[in-house]
């Protein structure tokens, strides 16, 4: 569920982002570029060093199955394709955004409707490569960000549509259940929408009564949620967080390295960035 959350969350944060843009056309103007860009650079850096690690320094992988690898699932490492789909996010979510505030109920239905749609049509005429890289079938999840940024929702439709969500997970986990139409990734597909929901509306609603610590370190982890996902897939993808089969230290240790170094590699990257901008106003 990690990146059903993730999409909700960037639906939420990119509809604050065009909301404070007045305009689409201004947001595509001034703000779509910078967005990609801080998007793309540490993604370069990622697969920089994942070139490094496996194509020179270990010699596992050669250089044309390295980048076929990356062709195919967007990075080494778990979520590789993430990247993909957020770029494809920044350049579609304002047509949705928009079609959400001209017609909220049709923009809903539609996306459920097309959501449904391209399960049925991926399932006979789509591989499961192109499949995942396709940031349609996240479509209902960036809807579910829009609705929470708009606050015109039920906390108890959600709450008892959740049940169903876990309901579908609980059958997914735990009995083998196979569904007719949501079977690839099923646990990332519409009918658990409104548990990802639920649980991004929580953080959204309780983060700031957590006292001014938590609060703090918690708007941190938030602003640098893309930068620890790079560093958990890179982190995983070299091997070093199954350094042990004890999950009740490799979880809390892997947590802490990741959260730790994704903060860190984004405050790196602004720190640098902040000198070459520094440094282009001296000449």
């Amino acid at each position: 569920m990690a990146v059903p959350i993730f999409i909700v969350i960037s639906g939420y944060m990119q509809s604050h982002s065009i909301a404070n843009s007045c305009s689409i056309k201004l947001y595509y103007s001034k703000k779509l570029k910078k967005n990609i860009l801080k998007v793309i650079i540490p993604y370069l850096f990622v697969i920089f060093i994942e070139f490094f690690w496996f194509v020179i320094f270990k010699d596992i992988m050669s250089t044309r199955y390295f980048f076929t690898q990356l062709l195919k699932g967007g990075a080494i490492g778990p979520g590789g394709y993430y990247t993909i789909i957020y770029l494809q996010l920044l350049v579609l979510f304002p047509f949705l955004f928009w079609f959400y505030h001209m017609a909220p109920k049709a923009a809903i239905l539609g996306g459920a409707v097309i959501s449904v749609l391209l399960e049925v049509l991926c399932n006979h005429f789509v591989s499961d490569e192109v499949y995942r890289l396709l940031f349609v079938r996240y479509l209902p999840f960036a809807l579910g960000g829009i609705i929470l940024f708009d606050k015109h929702y039920n906390v108890k439709k959600i709450q008892l549509y959740s049940i169903i969500s876990l309901l579908f997970i609980y059958l997914l986990t735990y009995t083998g259940y196979t569904p007719h139409i949501f079977r690839r990734w099923s646990s990332s597909t519409l009918p658990t929408v409104p548990y990802a929901l639920l649980l991004t509306l929580l953080f959204i609603t309780y983060m700031p009564k957590m006292g001014y610590f938590l609060d703090r370190l918690l708007s941190e982890i938030g602003k640098s949620t893309y930068y620890i996902f790079l560093v958990q897939m890179l982190w995983f993808a070299i091997g070093f967080g199954s350094f042990t089969s004890d999950l009740k230290t490799a979880i809390p240790v892997n947590l802490i390295i990741c959260l730790s170094s994704g903060i860190a590699f984004k405050n790196i990257l602004f720190l640098l960035k902040e000198r070459i901008g520094q440094i282009r106003k001296d000449q």
